[in-house]
């Protein structure tokens, strides 16, 4: 699959002129979100006949809601989802491209951690709400323009997203899907269990940050890397539970901050403090860069996820810039 390059050109850092009331939009219910048919009706109540709501779960049901929207000439796109549910309607949006302009996206909340909608200024996570905020417009509504990371993974199609970690980030994302109950809670559960098997050198932390041999360039510059625990990309500062990796990505405006590292469990509880208030990781063992390309080569698979979404191990990935997108959010 083909994705188009600079969809929408402009600074990410700087904040959009005040916006209007929206007149058309459509509103993309993910049902795996846990929201009911009472939910999404009271979203169609909302909209009002300004528009529609779909529900996609699918690939083929989301390209079908991309081509309508295309179809309709609707210019807002709310998602009420998760944060995986953003970078794959951006990669169906542009996937391919009708005539007219690209739909701006206005996350609305629905997900367990919505970190990507948070980070970005969302400031309520009831879609109700956050959809009527929006279609009212005015100071309460924050318009934001940000790129995206395209992410090549060996074996699989492109896909766009706003996040991605290979190795620690990922088995992080693997543990804390093994919970009943997903949430704030279930992170930050995981995260005090892992730092006290850390303190005592247990199995789980070492499993968390089993180095895999490989290296990694970064906008064609080998890092020097011979071995690697994790590798985290972003084009937003926070990564859920107020931890903010990546404080120099909110104002770029064509390139994502990258960290890469074969860190041990004692490196990262050290850099906790600093992660905590955006301080920035830097020094050794850390590779901290903002970049528009970054390739990584591995000896033995490691997995990877992109916005939340965990994949099956690979030995080769590319990242790179990806199309920009105007993002509206309900500011509360």
């Amino acid at each position: 699959m083909a994705i188009a390059a600079g969809v929408r050109p402009g600074d990410e850092a700087v904040r959009m002129s005040l916006p209007a009331p929206i007149e058309r939009a459509a509103v993309l219910v993910n049902p795996q979100a846990g929201l009911t048919k009472a939910d999404s009706r009271g979203l169609e109540r909302v909209l009002a006949g300004r528009g529609f709501v779909a529900e996609a779960g699918s690939p083929e049901e989301l390209r079908r809601f991309v081509g309508e929207v295309y179809r309709e000439g609707i210019g807002v796109v709310c998602v009420c989802g998760g944060d995986g549910t953003l970078g794959r309607l951006a990669t169906a949006l542009v996937g391919d491209p009708a005539p007219g302009d690209i739909p701006a996206i206005a996350p609305i909340g629905g997900g367990t951690m919505n970190t990507i909608a948070r980070s970005l200024g969302l400031g309520t996570t009831m879609p109700a709400a956050a959809l009527e905020q929006l279609l009212r417009g005015g100071t309460r509504v924050k318009r934001v323009a940000r790129c995206t990371i395209r992410v090549d993974a060996e074996g699989a199609e492109s896909r766009l997203g706003f996040m991605f970690g290979a190795g620690v980030p990922a088995r992080f994302l693997r543990l804390y899907e093994q919970g009943d109950r997903l949430g704030a809670l279930r992170a930050a559960r995981v995260l005090v269990e892992l730092v006290g098997s850390a303190s005592i050198g247990g199995s789980a932390v070492r499993e968390l940050f089993a180095p895999v041999a490989g290296e990694v360039a970064i906008d064609g510059v080998d890092t020097g890397l011979g071995r690697i625990s994790m590798v985290y990309a972003a084009v937003i500062d926070d990564i859920g539970l107020g931890f903010r990796p990546t404080p120099r990505a909110p104002f770029e405006s064509a390139r994502f901050e990258i960290l890469a590292a074969d860190a041990r469990p004692a490196d990262l509880i050290k850099a906790l403090p600093r992660l905590r208030f955006g301080d920035g990781i830097g020094g050794d063992p850390w590779v901290d860069v903002c970049a528009e390309s970054a390739a990584v080569r591995l000896q033995d698979p490691m997995e990877y996820m992109i916005d939340g979404d965990v994949e099956p191990p690979v030995r080769k990935l590319r990242l790179s810039t990806g199309p920009s997108f105007e993002l509206h959010l309900a500011a509360g």
